[in-house]
């Protein structure tokens, strides 16, 4: 399983790649995606099947924390105001 980091690296060659042939045709350039934090399983496994600590599973069955969702929820309102910010100062 790759790390975060190697991930952001292959990711990042990908992008780069892809942004300058779309250069090369003509086409205007993308807009990076926001960096959100990781929502869900820390682990292949938790993503796979789910909670599988029996200590969380006691106290919240198999359900995901209820806390996740809400920060990723922030933090995607966050970064859609910086990029609104953004292009009203661009113009």
């Amino acid at each position: 399983m790759p790390t975060r980091a190697r991930t952001r690296l292959v990711t990042g060659a990908r992008d780069g790649t892809d942004d300058q042939r779309m250069s090369e045709a003509g086409c205007a350039a993308r807009k990076p995606a926001a960096d959100l934090p990781r929502v869900g399983g820390r682990t292949p496994t938790d993503r796979w099947y789910g909670i599988h600590d029996a200590a969380l599973a006691a106290g919240r069955g198999h359900h995901p924390d209820v806390d996740e969702p809400k920060s990723y929820g922030a933090a995607v309102q966050e970064a859609a105001v910086k990029q609104t910010v953004a292009e009203a100062t661009a113009t």
